[in-house]
């Protein structure tokens, strides 16, 4: 570790600075910068994804990146992120995807908590998200993606549905079906690096809290989705690696506060330690 000198250097108008003070101002100056780089990083990706601009999103991350998706790890490396995009945001295998006309997929990020590294080349991240999903009734093929009319299920039918959910409401003979809109909230735990220059997501975990239909609410419904049953490649569409299965709606636990107090600086356990 460099040695600060005590040495005063004149700073002009009689002002005079230590090197001890220019050191902490530059060390202030590049968190500030990588704080506010990696705020970008983090919205950017979120805009991509809502827009369909999935190479877009594809190029935040680092070449070992990885995805946390309920209790599945999809790596990039092993073509992961490519089997989760396509099967759960139906992107078309040429690439990118215009949006959808009537096909709602909305994520507004809030609550952006950066913590960098002692290092100043890594950093965590915390962001909460809104959900909003759905179909308009005139797009019959955007409707015809959505198979299941249950939350999580309309992205990927191989997620396997809650051995408990609440009824759906009975539908009259000739009836059209049922509104195709759900509304969730979940938090994005982000680690990232900066690589030659470049700060990169390293590590994507979506946590989903809730997520319900917009008109039974969250009063009445669950969050319906189960876990991946098997890895792949025995699920051709499945992650990289099973994890356990995280706690959803209405179940409630204490969650993964990975940055540290604003006041007392210390890492904030969660539930488990």
């Amino acid at each position: 570790m460099r040695s600060i000198s005590r040495r005063v250097v004149p700073a002009g108008r009689g002002i005079a600075v230590t090197d001890q003070q220019i050191e902490r101002a530059r060390s202030r100056l590049e968190r500030l910068e990588a704080e506010a780089e990696i705020r970008r990083l983090v919205h950017a990706y979120g805009y991509f994804i809502d827009k369909a601009h999935y190479t877009g999103a594809l190029d935040c991350f680092s070449d070992d990146g990885e995805i946390v998706f309920l209790n599945g790890i999809f790596r990039r490396q092993t073509g992961g992120f490519d089997r989760l995009l396509t099967t759960f945001l139906r992107r078309n295998p040429s690439g990118n995807s215009l949006p959808i006309r009537g096909l709602l997929i909305d994520h507004p990020m809030t609550q952006l908590i950066v913590d960098i590294g002692d290092d100043l080349d890594t950093a965590t991240a915390k962001i909460r998200i809104l959900e909003f999903s759905g179909v308009h009734d005139s797009n019959d093929a955007a409707r015809g993606e959505m198979v299941i009319p249950q939350p999580l299920e309309m992205i990927g039918v191989h997620v396997v549905k809650s051995d408990t959910p609440p009824p759906l409401p009975p539908s009259e003979p000739g009836a059209p079906p049922p509104p195709r809109q759900w509304i969730g909230g979940a938090a994005l735990d982000l680690q990232t690096r900066k690589e030659d220059g470049i700060w990169k997501l390293v590590r994507l975990e979506y946590r989903i809290d809730w997520n319900v239909g917009f008109n039974s609410g969250w009063a009445h419904d669950i969050v319906r989705a189960g876990p991946f049953e098997c890895a792949y490649p025995h699920d051709p569409n499945g992650p990289d690696a099973l994890l356990e299965m995280p706690v959803h709606w209405p179940e409630r636990a204490m969650p993964d506060i990975r940055f540290r107090h604003p006041v007392t600086r210390q890492r904030i356990p969660f539930a488990g330690q």
